[in-house]
């Protein structure tokens, strides 16, 4: 009985052993498998976040890809797949005995669009220049964007330069026509330079180089101009480097000058007027014609500073020939749109008269047609406060441009002065001599003060005084001279 109960624990001590290692089996069976589920997962994901950075790594190369061989912004060609192009068709134009072109295209103010509209407005309009850039030249050529607002080409196999004329003019031409972009109405200008292998240049560097600098030129002369480049041009672009530092010197005035040029009253021989001339006497260059240097110093804003010294300067002179006994009426000074437009002008004038005791009905301040057409609105103000100081305001160059008669009363002119060149044609052509003859009519009906320039001859002299025109201005009566020489010319003048 004893044994049957021993066995009976032992078999039932041995069951349940039995049990808990079918129940330790089972746990571990499914920790085991939930340990492999776990890591399937993290196989998983692993491989999954494997097939993403994959997928960004070809994206990311394609991308790079891309941008090395098309502009992100108008799709077209990169510099450096241009440059290769280019570099094929020197090789070529070289073995072949060929010409081909280089030509800079720049889009003007393209900043103030950014600005204005945004950077979407900007980038649809590059990339719609693009498009027309690649109508206009062939599909053998290639065009590329350089810089933010400038695109370069190439045309190949030219039989003459002047077709590389044509075709920058046609872009020119289709430039300037309106671009309808996100419901704005853009207007542009543009310039483009253009260099000719092989005169001007061997080597892809060189050549955009000069490209690039007869783009300067092209711009220097007005919108929607293209030029060719040439080692004059280059003479000319150091020139003007050099004149533009020199102008940014504080000794600059130094080599300043002014000469004087006489208006006579022809029906007394009489000085009534004498015109201030700014002279420039370079260290370098010799006499620097103002018509040259002005332009720099506009662009550089030193005009300001040059016309308030040549204001002064003149004005001083004028009260001193007075104190000499020379009773001028009087003087006449040229001022440029740069000063019109400058809020503090009138003021700085009105100031100088004062300070140097003159009246201010003997100024007159000459301002050309053109200047006047620039911006009429911006300048009206200031011209209208001069006039009512007392200083007379004088139309220089008249005739040469589409000047509204409206625009001689509204900026209250005191006299216009006829342009040079329709003096020295009008006894040579009848047209002229028929605008000549309406500009002096025009002043007697305005009584406006007339003043012919540019008068050279005993003819042109009787010509416009059988018109009625009595002042008059040029080499015949006197060249502009320093003032310290007026004295023998008024000796002179009274006796004939």
């Amino acid at each position: 009985m004893y044994d049957y109960a021993f066995v009976t624990i032992l078999l039932a001590v041995l069951a349940l052993f039995l049990l808990y290692q079918n129940l330790l089996s089972a746990y571990k069976i499914k920790h085991l498998k939930k340990q492999f589920n776990d890591s399937e997962k993290s196989y998983r994901e692993s491989l999954a976040e494997h097939q993403h950075l994959l997928s960004q790594l070809t994206d990311l190369r394609d991308d790079v890809q891309k941008n090395l061989l098309r502009d992100s912004v108008t799709e077209l060609p990169a510099r450096q797949i241009f440059e290769n192009h280019l570099q094929q068709v020197l090789h070529e134009s070289e073995r072949y005995h060929l010409k081909f072109a280089v030509l800079f295209l720049n889009i003007n103010r393209f900043k103030a669009i950014n600005a204005a509209l945004g950077f979407e407005v900007g980038d649809t309009l590059l990339k719609e220049i693009g498009h027309i850039v690649q109508r206009c030249i062939r599909k053998v050529d290639i065009v590329s964007r350089f810089y933010g607002n400038e695109f370069v080409f190439v045309v190949s196999q030219l039989n003459k330069p002047e077709a590389a004329a044509y075709i920058a003019k046609r872009i020119l031409d289709e430039l300037s026509k309106p671009f309808h972009i996100m419901n704005h109405e853009l207007f542009i200008t543009s310039n483009i330079g253009i260099a000719v292998f092989p005169q001007d240049g061997i080597e892809v560097k060189t050549l955009l180089k000069n490209a690039d600098t007869a783009l300067q030129q092209a711009k220097s002369r007005g919108p929607n101009i293209f030029d060719f480049y040439s080692s004059e041009l280059y003479n000319l672009s150091r020139r003007e480097l050099v004149l533009t530092s020199s102008l940014g010197s504080a000794s600059i005035f130094q080599d300043f000058s002014l000469h004087y040029q006489p208006q006579m009253d022809v029906t007394d021989n009489s000085i009534v007027c004498m015109e201030a001339l700014l002279r420039w006497q370079h260290p370098d260059f010799g006499l620097v014609a103002p018509g040259e240097f002005l332009r720099f110093a506009e662009n550089s804003g030193k005009i300001l500073d040059i016309g308030e010294w040549v204001l002064q300067t003149a004005c001083k002179q004028f009260k001193a020939w007075q104190s000499q006994g020379f009773k001028l009426k009087n003087i006449a000074v040229n001022i440029s749109f740069r000063q019109l437009e400058s809020p503090h002008f009138s003021y700085k004038v009105s100031q100088l008269l004062h300070d140097v005791k003159m009246s201010p009905e003997c100024l007159v301040l000459e301002v050309t047609e053109t200047e006047l057409l620039r911006q009429i609105d911006v300048i009206e103000k200031n011209l209208h406060m001069l006039k009512h100081a007392g200083v007379q305001i004088a139309i220089d160059d008249f005739g040469t441009s589409n000047m509204s008669l409206l625009y001689l009363s509204r900026l209250l002119v005191s006299q216009i002065k006829i342009d040079r060149t329709l003096v020295q044609e009008m006894m040579v052509n009848s047209s002229t001599d028929s605008i000549v003859k309406a500009v002096v009519a025009l002043a007697k009906s305005l009584d406006l003060t007339l003043v012919a320039e540019g008068v050279e001859t005993e003819k042109q002299k009787e010509h416009l005084l059988s018109l009625g025109c009595t002042l008059m201005q040029g080499y015949l009566f006197g060249a502009p001279q320093p003032a310290t020489d007026y004295a023998k010319l008024k000796k002179a003048l009274e006796k004939k």
